[in-house]
């Protein structure tokens, strides 16, 4: 995420995007699942919006319009971490030993560490 941006997903699986100058908190995503936890990262143009759910999979939203694009499957169990790189074209995920990294246009898993 840029610098100003942060994003979060609170107990009532409300997406959130909080800007650090201004204060303002964006709801933009009421309805997340309900064993999402709350470790979720931002692309760094605010245009993707990556959340761990606790079977193990990455979903990623598309800000604008809500949807999400992709659902990386590949751990064995809940991860508790996921980072995008800073061009936003990948993202990693890691916890049961491995950390995994996917490719954010295609969907496909491109590396086990």
């Amino acid at each position: 995420a840029s610098a100003k941006r942060i994003p979060a997903a609170n107990p009532s699986r409300i997406a959130r995007i909080q800007d650090l100058v201004s204060c303002i908190t964006s709801d933009f995503h009421p309805k997340l699942p309900s064993n999402v936890t709350d470790l979720c990262a931002l692309s760094a143009d605010d245009t993707l919006f990556a959340y761990p759910v606790k079977d193990g999979t990455v979903h990623v939203m598309d800000v604008a319009s809500k949807v999400v694009i992709h659902v990386f499957k590949g751990h064995t169990e809940c991860y508790n971490c996921c980072a995008f790189s800073p061009d936003g074209n990948l993202i990693a995920s890691g916890l049961d030993t491995t950390v995994q990294i996917w490719d954010t246009e295609t969907g496909q898993q491109i590396h086990v560490l």
